[in-house]
């Protein structure tokens, strides 16, 4: 097993995000996704993929976000590596945690929708 893979399946476990990885294989390499449908548009399948080159920014999302509610850590990341809030009606479900609102709001400009 390579590094990225083991990094990668080593956050999982440690942060518990198995129900947000996705993966598949393409030309003999594997690839790592994780899951953000309806985070950007309402009723929209899609992934976010997870690259040697924005690893770290799961791992700081995960990290950032666990003291807080670490349900909401993937959806960090998929946010800040698009740089792009999440559409407005994605706040509901934070129960006016304002420290989780910050953490989403920093990752781009305000949205209409």
């Amino acid at each position: 097993m390579d590094n990225f893979t083991y990094r990668v399946l080593d956050l999982c476990y440690k942060y518990d995000i198995q129900g947000s990885l996705y993966w598949s294989t393409c030309d003999g390499k594997v690839q790592f996704f994780i899951n953000c449908n309806d985070l950007f548009f309402w009723a929209c399948a899609d992934l976010e993929e997870i690259t040697p080159e924005n690893i770290h920014i799961l791992k700081q999302s995960l990290e950032d976000m666990a003291p807080l509610d670490d349900i909401y850590g993937p959806d960090l990341f998929c946010c800040r590596s698009r740089k792009t809030r999440p559409q407005k009606m994605i706040y509901n479900e934070f129960d006016d945690n304002k420290d989780i609102w910050k953490l989403f709001k920093e990752c781009g400009p305000e949205r209409e929708n």
